[in-house]
């Protein structure tokens, strides 16, 4: 027999009630009786004080298993956005038998670039999801590392003495810059981004 489930983020809403804060996409996984872990993938925005409940389709063989001091809630079902409602009923000494493992996100964005034509730099603006360590590497600009908190932060990409050299010679230079992003406890994300640079050269006379 086949079981289908979801991974569900719960908001407490007072009371011992929640609001639906997101719902993965449904995983059919075999009801076999055995010892094998079974996982999936998924990725929700979840707020610190959520928490995390199992959807599970009717009929559905949730497996549980006795363990003193411990407990869970059954609801009717409810959509996200909308309250769960009182629990049908509780299960005393008892836990459901899966588990879910938290890993901060590290999609980041990156605004295009602006040059400043009197110094020859770039700034940017790179929006990071939670805290983290953003690297900034390429040829064309030097090397920066930022330990910032979740938001907006503005970066001035300044050239490299040969960068500079190049501007000074042409007024112009553009190449590709790499940002690398590690959450703290998560896993690296990396983008890459054409910037170009200017400056305004003086007249001779």
């Amino acid at each position: 027999m086949t079981n289908t489930f979801t991974f569900r983020v719960l908001r407490p809403a007072g009371g011992g009630m929640f609001t639906g804060a997101g719902t993965s996409a449904p995983q059919t996984l075999f009801n076999g009786f055995d010892d094998l872990t079974r996982t999936f993938d998924t990725s929700l925005p979840i707020h610190v004080g959520d928490q995390i409940g199992l959807g599970a389709t009717n009929g559905a063989g949730t497996p549980t298993s006795g363990v003193a001091g411990d407990s869970f809630e059954n609801f009717t079902d409810f959509a996200d956005g909308g309250p769960s409602g009182s629990p049908l009923a509780t299960f005393p000494n008892s836990e459901v038998l899966f588990n879910a493992d938290v890993e901060p996100t590290n999609a980041f964005s990156l605004s295009a670039s602006q040059p400043n034509k009197k110094r020859g730099t770039a700034t940017l603006t790179a929006t990071l999801p939670n805290r983290g360590m953003l690297q900034v590497q390429g040829a064309l600009v030097n090397p920066q590392t930022l330990t910032a908190s979740q938001g907006a932060h503005t970066l001035t990409l300044v050239p490299t003495k040969a960068t500079g050299k190049r501007l000074r010679k042409k007024g112009k230079a553009s190449g590709q810059v790499d940002f690398t992003f590690a959450p703290d406890f998560g896993t690296t994300s990396a983008q890459s981004l054409a910037v170009p640079l200017k400056l305004k050269r003086k007249k001779k006379h």
